[in-house]
Parts: C-alpha cells; sequence; structure tokens
C-alpha cells in the first residue's frame, strides 16, 4: 500500500479486477474486527457532486460520511465538532483554497499528526508523480488519482483505519505496559510475560517502611471529603516522585498509610536496600513541610522502619498486586505505630544494617558521621513493650531542625504508656506530666513554621529590592532621554519615552503590592515570635515548677492532697506533718518563727505571700504526683 494506485475510470480495467478484489476482501476483514457498536466518521471534501455521490455509494455501507464542498467547510467542520474524524478522503483542485493549504492548515496550525488522522488525497494532476510526491510531503498518508476505481478506494480506505486501528492498540498496549511495570517490579512483570502463574518469592533481607499522617481519624471527620482527597493527593503523588528518586517500590497505599519496600529486586553487589529506604523516609518528611493543610489543621506524619527477612507473591487475576507477607511487615507497622510525629523510627536490626551499608557504600564511613553529613541526629530509646512482640530496642532519626531532646521526652512518654498511640498521649493530661513535653512540641512547631515565614519575609524583602533597582533604571532612562532631548522637539514624547512610563507605573504599582505583602509577612512573623516567646514563658514557669516540687519532695513533704481543705489549709497541714507537734495550723504564719528544726527554719523565711504561691504550685501539680518520679 506505500505505492499510490491510478486508475483510468469508474469502469474498472479487467487487468486490474483481480488485484482490487483481493485488496477490498482483505481490508473489509480488518475493519470488521473494529466492532459493531463502533462507529468511524470520514469527511469527504471535495467541489464536485458527481464524486461526492461516489464516494457515498462506495462506503456509506461501513462508515458515517460527512460532505464538505470546499476547503472553508472542512475546517468549519473541524471546528464545530468536539471529536475529530476517523479518516479525511480530500480533493487537490478546489475553488478559494486548496487540498494543499487545507491539508497544511492541519498539520501544522492544528498540529494534527498523520497518526492521529489519515488523509487520502483525490487529485487529477498531472504528472501523478510530482503530485504524489506534494501530497506526502505536505502529510498526506495515501493518494488515489482521479477517476478513482471505487473499490480500489474503498480498499484504500479500509486499509488506512485498519492501520490507525493497530497504531491505537499498539499506544494503549503501551500505557498497559508502562501501568503493570508501575504496579509491579521488572522482574516479576517479565516473569509474567513469560506465561507464569503463580509467582512467589523469599527474601532474606528487605526493608520495610510504613507511614501514616498523625491525627487522621480527627481530620477525617472535621474536614471535607474534596479537601481530604486533595490533600492526600498531593501527599502520596510527591511521595510517589520519591520512589523514582531512591529506587524503592510502592507496595501499597491504605487509606492514609503508604507503604514502601526494597531489598526484594535481588541485585548483584553490596545491597543498600536499608539506606535508599530510610533515605526516602528523611526526603517524606521534608516534603511534608511543602503540602499546605486544610486551615486549622497541623498536617504531621509518622514513619517507621524494620529490616528482616519476608514472602512476596503476585496475588489477584483481574489486579494483580504484588503482596509481602511475613513478620518483617508486622513489625514494621509496630514501628510506624510506636514512632513519633515528624520522625524516622526504626528497629535495632534496621539501625545495624544501615550502619552496615553506609559502611559498605559510602566507603567506611560511620552512621553517626553519615548522620550528621545530612543534618540528622540519632536518639535510642529506652525497651518499648510492644503488642505481640514482646520488649524491643527502636532508634530514633531526628531530621534537621527537630531537637533530640524533644524526641527523647516523647520517646519517654509512649514506653510508659505502650498501648496508646503518641497522639492519645499528648492529647490526655490526666496522670502524665506531660506539661512540658507538650510545650516542648508546640514550641518546636512554632519555630518551624517561623523559619518558614523568615524564608518568605526575606524572599519578599529580595523582591521589593529588584523592584526597587528596576525602577531607578528606568527612571535613570527616562531622564537621560529627556536631557538629550533637542529643544525644538516636539512637547509630546517619544514612542520609547511613552513605553519607559507604562514600565515605570507598573514597576510602581508591582512594588507597592509586593511591598505590602512584605508588611504582611512582617506582621505574621512578629505574632509568630510573640506566641515563641509566650510559649518560652510558659515553659520557664513549668520548670520552676517542677523545681519546687522536687525540692520540696527532698525534703520529706507528703504531697497528697487532703480533699477536704483549701489551698492555704491543705498545705498547711502536709507542713504541720512535717514539722511534728511543735506547731498547730493555727500558729501560721507566726509561729513559724519559734520553729527550731532546719526544714523549720527554711520555710520560716517564707513571706506569706510566697508560701501561698508555694502551696497554689504544690496543689497545681498534686494530680500528676502519682506518676512523677521523685
Amino acid at each position: 500500500d506505500s505505492q499510490p494506485m491510478a486508475t483510468s475510470g469508474f469502469a474498472r480495467p479487467r487487468s486490474s479486477s483481480t488485484l482490487a478484489r483481493r485488496e477490498s476482501d482483505l481490508s473489509s476483514k480488518a475493519v470488521s474486527r473494529l466492532g459493531d457498536d463502533e462507529t468511524i466518521v470520514i469527511l469527504s471534501v471535495d467541489d464536485d457532486i458527481v464524486n461526492q455521490e461516489v464516494i457515498k455509494t462506495a462506503l456509506s455501507d461501513r462508515y458515517e460520511i460527512h460532505v464538505a464542498m470546499n476547503g472553508f467547510e472542512a475546517l468549519e467542520f473541524f471546528s464545530t465538532r468536539s471529536k475529530l474524524p476517523d479518516l479525511v478522503l480530500l480533493d487537490v483542485m478546489m475553488p478559494g483554497m486548496d487540498g494543499f493549504d487545507v491539508l497544511r492548515t492541519i498539520r501544522d496550525e492544528k498540529n494534527i499528526l498523520p497518526t492521529t488522522l489519515p488523509v487520502i488525497m483525490l487529485s487529477a494532476m498531472e504528472p501523478v508523480d510530482k503530485a504524489v510526491l506534494r501530497s506526502l510531503k505536505s502529510g498526506a498518508n495515501d493518494y488515489v488519482s482521479k477517476p478513482f476505481d471505487p473499490d480500489i478506494l474503498k480498499a484504500r480506505v479500509n486499509t488506512a483505519v485498519e492501520i490507525k486501528r493497530l497504531r491505537l492498540i499498539e499506544n494503549e498496549s503501551f500505557h498497559h505496559s508502562r501501568l503493570l511495570h508501575d504496579i509491579l517490579p521488572t522482574h516479576i512483570v517479565e516473569r509474567l510475560v513469560l506465561g507464569e502463574k503463580c509467582i512467589s518469592e523469599r527474601h532474606d533481607s528487605v526493608c520495610m517502611l510504613f507511614a501514616d499522617i498523625v491525627g487522621w481519624t480527627t481530620m477525617s471527620e472535621s474536614v471535607p471529603t474534596h479537601q481530604l482527597v486533595d490533600l492526600l493527593n498531593s501527599l502520596f503523588s510527591a511521595f510517589d516522585e520519591l520512589t523514582e528518586k531512591h529506587g524503592v517500590f510502592k507496595a501499597e497505599t491504605i487509606g492514609d498509610a503508604y507503604i514502601v519496600a526494597a531489598g526484594h529486586e535481588g541485585q548483584a553487589g553490596p545491597s543498600d536496600a536499608t539506606l535508599r529506604v530510610v533515605e526516602y523516609g528523611l526526603n517524606m518528611l521534608e516534603k511534608v513541610k511543602s503540602i499546605r493543610p486544610p486551615r486549622g489543621m497541623q498536617l504531621q506524619i509518622r514513619v517507621g522502619i524494620h529490616t528482616g527477612s519476608a514472602y512476596s507473591g503476585v496475588v489477584g487475576a483481574k489486579v494483580p498486586k504484588y503482596t509481602f507477607f511475613g513478620d518483617t511487615v508486622n513489625t514494621a507497622a509496630r514501628m510506624e505505630t510506636m514512632g513519633l510525629p515528624g520522625c524516622v523510627n526504626m528497629s535495632r536490626s534496621c539501625q545495624e544494617s544501615l550502619a552496615k551499608e553506609i559502611a559498605a557504600c559510602r566507603s567506611g564511613c560511620l552512621l553517626e558521621d553519615w548522620l550528621n553529613s545530612i543534618g540528622a541526629s540519632l536518639v535510642q530509646r529506652d525497651p518499648v513493650e510492644v503488642k505481640g512482640k514482646g520488649v524491643m530496642d527502636m532508634f530514633i532519626i531526628c531530621p534537621r531542625g527537630m531537637s533530640p531532646r524533644l524526641a527523647r521526652n516523647l520517646s519517654l512518654q509512649i514506653s510508659r504508656h505502650s498501648s496508646e498511640s503518641i497522639d492519645t498521649v499528648s492529647s490526655e493530661n490526666e496522670g502524665l506530666p506531660s506539661s512540658e513535653t507538650k510545650l516542648l512540641l508546640e514550641l518546636d512547631a512554632l519555630r518551624q513554621q517561623r523559619d518558614m515565614l523568615q524564608v518568605s519575609e526575606r524572599s519578599a524583602w529580595s523582591e521589593v529590592e529588584s523592584l526597587q533597582q528596576s525602577l531607578a533604571s528606568l527612571n535613570t532612562k527616562l531622564t537621560e532621554s529627556t536631557s538629550t532631548a533637542p529643544s525644538f522637539a516636539s512637547a509630546s514624547p517619544s514612542p520609547q519615552d511613552v513605553s519607559t512610563n507604562h514600565q515605570v507605573e507598573e514597576l510602581k504599582l508591582q512594588l507597592l503590592v509586593t511591598t505590602k505583602s512584605l508588611m504582611r509577612a512582617r506582621q505574621t512573623l512578629l505574632d509568630k515570635e510573640a506566641e515563641i516567646d509566650g510559649l518560652e514563658l510558659e515553659l520557664e514557669r513549668v520548670k520552676a515548677k517542677l523545681e519546687r516540687r522536687s525540692s520540696l519532695e527532698g525534703h520529706g513533704m507528703n504531697l497528697d492532697k487532703a480533699p477536704t481543705q483549701g489551698r492555704r489549709g491543705s498545705f498547711m497541714a502536709r507542713t504541720h506533718s512535717l514539722l511534728g507537734s511543735t506547731a498547730t495550723p493555727s500558729d501560721f504564719p507566726l509561729g513559724m518563727a519559734s520553729m527550731s528544726s532546719p526544714s523549720s527554719r527554711r520555710l520560716s523565711s517564707m513571706s506569706i505571700r510566697e508560701f501561698d504561691e508555694v502551696g497554689s504550685d504544690v496543689d497545681e501539680m498534686t494530680p500528676n504526683t502519682n506518676s512523677l518520679s521523685t
């Protein structure tokens, strides 16, 4: 079909009858495979009514024919319809706009490729060879000379439609293959292509990562559904990009949980699976900072990692999934559950594997040196009781900008209350000394927000300086243009000066808007600084309370609150129990001067106001006494 075929008239010559019949039969079979419910639309562009009738007679039994009597009607057909035709039969010699102009508009201006829209040129131009060459160079798929044989025209049309169908199948197959490589590892896809039905594998060392959003249940109840979907789409799309960067496999997403694996590929040489997954987890924490959460919500994730042996296999026929099984999967999920917001929590086996891989892949580099190079720090937690696993050793990787002290305080809470998640522990204060920890957590979040605001403020200030420089340059240019103009010149400014004036006005408006943005950024930054100062003062007050409380406990005072007495009475009663029978509550504070014990002398130096303040502090902290260590 690559060689155009010309006929001498509507009556088919005897010499070409067999060839035309064969071509028509083969093409008819090809078109029959397109499906009975699929309508194929053909646009016939010709100014000759007789030719249009012949085309309708030859093709209307299989195709839907639309007619355009000139090039302008053909282009209007493209503009008014939302869907392109499947094929175009285009006459060359037409009044107003010939076929070459129409074809040039389709290919160049509308940017419709020959693979998307086949075009067959119809013409009686002489010489035929030059007409064919010009048509093909202009973007035509085929050429038929007039007068044409209806059977040969029908065969050519059927062949063009079949070629287009095969191209669509090829494109669809490519997209399916790409999707298959996205949901399955490459080596598994290769085994499926070879015809394997049941695929299962055992891996000696696989690194699994679990991550989920802190407070997702509360967020899902208070935030509209479309905002939640937008949030998950933005977050998971960012995570998907990181999988390509670090060469890890996205195993699954369940609700707000995101699961990643590495080490199952069976690569040659030293493995770096744990290193890739840990780097991926730290980059996840950085990506979260760039995602804008719903108004009034704070977006944080927990990340848990474990390295160990596992099994994997392809499950399902309609939507096959590459799934991991074994204790490593469950342990990685526990690492995430026992993790801290904004940190990477990993098991001892993961920490040991990470240290070995860093030493092997980074020329003997130590784990601590590698963490220092990326601005992170490692904190070893106290042994934690894990449901179904017993007591486990865990390590926390604190990313850049997070205090290791904060991570250790939070991990202590989890160690004491391992059956509860960190968000539950943080929200409930009964029986827990979490005032300081809560303040540290809030303070750390506010400082991160302040740092981001400082970056925005510096960016706005740089933009203001740039605009000021541009404005000064334009004003200088305008002044020089005015000073160099001859005295006999017209009073009206030159076009160049008018253009410069317009640029000056636009820059002034832009500078005004940017300056207002800068002022808003600075005000927001000042408000954030005020919040930080307030929290720091509150933190100091809490620390002072704890120190005074520890001091009183060191003197042997009983801090159990008497339920039937008031603030001063209850504190004095406890003090009386310390001093013995030498004084009674009625002797306070006048009887304090005659007390002879060392504790009495210390208390006698207090004023009445200081005495009441200490009593107030102790009473406020008494509900948490049972869970505080001395």
